[in-house]
């Protein structure tokens, strides 16, 4: 518990400080009355009031020297009996000549202070009745006054002696209220306090929580991208785990077919040179015999395409000739290029070679050119030119295709975004590409113009170290 706390009164405890002020000034004032009865004892000879008085004197005596023994609530019942006892005493001998009259105010005020509202009620009601009781014996002729009334009255000192009490009796209510409410104003300057302690103590909290409320949107933002890491690199490996299945087929299907396109290779030459030799090879037999030839040639390029494409290294040590892999990509195309793309090459000649991966580079020129193919929907061209720049190959692929809006060409190395029809693309195509291009420590340029077609640029240096 803090110490605020422990400082904090309720209202069982502010009774309980009331009932011991009011014991105290009680005390006092009945040690007072005791001294006032006894001169007016000595001047009148009444003295019921005062032995009344010297027994509350008593009383008093017994109550504060074993105060921490007795409960509240009797010792608040005792006083409240003395205030009466003495009242009917004063009536009975006095009359309304009863200075303890005067004691009726402090019967609702202590009675409500030390207990509730209907207590002080109860109380006044009790001694309007004893009131009411002993004026009715007196008007009656039961009691009487057995002193001289006129020469009580005339006296002086009989005035001094009521005064006292009646100042006293005020001072006595004045002091209780004002106690009272010098414990209920302390009582709410510390709840007050409490309370902005408490206010204060809110606002730091929420302040707490709000940063800990940003912390945390922070760390699931993290972690949501982290997520959409893992999941694009899944998927990235469930691709390149489709590419690795793909190749192997393809590679099977590339060894399949060499074997007896080297029987056609063989026999072709053979059956040339037989017919040439029996001098039976006329222009026709020639050109046939040289379609097979052309044909071949062009299958073997094609599986050349395929081997190089499905090589499946990691190492980034091979010399890599870029016009080669460009017209092996646009050979193993030439099913989405035939008979409707116009495709022009240009390659200055002595190009030097770079250091990196044949097979990745395969796999991104064969990404580029398929993609500026299919953006041609019918007739169309695609120029593809390689240049020297600062010791950096310069390659621009520019097509006559759709183009890209400026939306979609800020979002087109996004992992899964196409503008594809379903089933033709996964849009992990670029992404990879872009990939392939850094591990390269090469960059990647897009330039688009909606309906007149794109031109991919790429910059590799001569000689790129994987990092």
């Amino acid at each position: 518990m803090s110490k605020k706390e422990e400082n904090s009164i309720t209202i069982d405890q502010l009774q309980e400080l009331i009932l011991d002020r009011a014991l105290k000034v009680f005390s006092i004032l009945a040690a007072l009355a005791t001294v006032v009865l006894a001169v007016r004892y000595y001047l009148f000879g009444e003295g019921t009031t005062f032995w009344t008085v010297l027994i509350v004197d008593l009383i008093f005596v017994l109550v504060i020297r074993f105060r921490k023994h007795i409960p509240y609530k009797p010792i608040a019942n005792t006083l409240l009996f003395i205030i009466l006892l003495v009242l009917a005493a004063g009536l009975w001998k006095l009359g309304l000549l009863a200075a303890a009259i005067f004691y009726m105010s402090l019967i609702p005020i202590f009675a409500y202070l030390t207990g509730n509202y209907k207590r002080a009620l109860f109380a006044i009601g009790l001694a309007s009745l004893i009131y009411a009781l002993f004026g009715i014996a007196h008007i009656q002729g039961y009691l009487k006054v057995d002193f001289d009334v006129e020469a009580y009255i005339r006296n002086p000192i009989s005035w001094t002696l009521n005064l006292t009490i009646v100042s006293f009796t005020g001072v006595a209510i004045l002091d209780i209220v004002h106690h009272y409410r010098k414990n209920l104003v302390n009582s709410y300057q510390k709840l007050q306090s409490r309370k902005n302690d408490l206010q204060e103590e809110v606002s730091t909290k929420t302040k707490d929580l709000n940063q800990l409320n940003h912390e945390l949107q922070h760390a699931n933002e993290t972690l949501r991208a982290k997520l959409d890491e893992l999941k694009n690199a899944q998927n990235q490996l469930i691709e390149k785990e489709k590419l690795a299945s793909l190749g192997m087929l393809t590679a099977g299907i590339a060894h399949e077919i060499k074997n007896p396109l080297n029987y056609i290779n063989s026999s072709q030459q053979l059956l040339f040179a037989k017919l040439e030799e029996e001098g039976k090879l006329d222009e026709e037999l020639k050109e046939l015999l040289g379609f097979i030839a052309t044909g071949s040639e062009k299958m073997n390029g094609i599986i050349k395409g395929l081997n190089h494409f499905n090589r499946n290294q990691d190492t980034f040590d091979e010399d890599c000739k870029i016009d080669e892999i460009i017209d092996s990509c646009l050979q193993m195309l030439s099913h989405l290029i035939k008979g409707r793309i116009e495709v022009n090459t240009r390659y200055p000649k002595d190009l030097p070679s770079i250091r990196g991966n044949v097979g990745k580079l395969h796999q991104v020129f064969t990404n580029l050119i398929s993609n500026s193919a299919q953006a041609i929907d019918k007739q169309g061209q695609i120029d593809i030119s390689v240049q020297e720049k600062n010791n950096k190959l310069i390659i621009a692929i520019k097509d006559s295709g759709s183009g890209i809006s400026k939306e979609n060409l800020q979002r087109i190395f996004e992992p899964f975004f196409t503008t594809k029809a379903a089933g033709v693309g996964t849009g992990l195509g670029l992404s990879i590409t872009r990939s392939i291009i850094e591990e390269h420590q090469g960059e990647m340029e897009f330039e688009s113009t909606l309906g007149e077609g794109t031109t991919v640029s790429l910059s590799l240096p001569f000689s790129a170290e994987r990092h």
